[in-house]
């Protein structure tokens, strides 16, 4: 039985138990799994996932699977994380929702003049 959480690959680390005679012995951190099972509303289906704590925190954060999975990068997700997350960008309504995303952070960003940028124009005036 693996000790990783499903959708982001946090596994044990190692380390050592320190004594006050600054002994050291090997010890494991384990993570914090739950066995959860969540819908994806998407994708009609439900899952029986073991993820750790953070992970459910930060789909809770998100709201649902489905926005976790298309908010969160590929890199950072394990296999069927990854897949799951394929299986949604094909669907219509997520690649419209995600347009729209796109649109807003151009529409947001500011491009702000350098200071080099500003002597100049004072120079000149």
């Amino acid at each position: 039985m693996t000790r990783k959480c499903a959708l982001t690959g946090t596994g044990i680390q190692t380390g050592n138990n320190v004594s006050n005679s600054n002994r050291r012995t090997k010890r494991i951190f384990a993570p914090n799994l739950q066995k959860v099972t969540l819908k994806s509303d998407l994708l009609n289906q439900t899952f029986q996932l073991k993820l750790t704590t953070r992970t459910l925190r930060t789909i809770t954060k998100y709201g649902s699977l489905d926005e976790y999975l298309i908010h969160t990068k590929a890199q950072n997700l394990t296999e069927l994380g990854a897949r799951l997350k394929h299986k949604l960008k094909q669907i219509p309504s997520v690649q419209e929702q995600l347009k729209q995303e796109a649109e807003t952070k151009k529409a947001k960003r500011v491009i702000k003049p350098s200071a080099r940028s500003l002597l100049k124009k004072e120079k000149a005036a």
